[in-house]
């Protein structure tokens, strides 16, 4: 099953509406260099990607 096929807003959340909150109030939203070790670089802005994208004709 699709996850846009899924009406159920546990399966949607993978759990209970304390999930939903935990979430919206930024529990466990400390950042993490996770990219920068992955990628052994910093990573690149996302305004710096779109308008690279955009250029390069990426989307059309």
């Amino acid at each position: 099953m699709l996850l846009s096929d899924a009406t159920d807003e546990n399966l949607i959340l993978g759990g209970t509406g304390k999930n939903r909150s935990a979430i919206r109030d930024g529990h466990d939203s400390a950042l993490a260099d996770g990219v920068e070790r992955a990628l052994d670089r910093p990573p690149t802005p996302f305004e710096d990607y779109v308008t690279r994208t955009a250029a390069s004709d990426g989307w059309g």
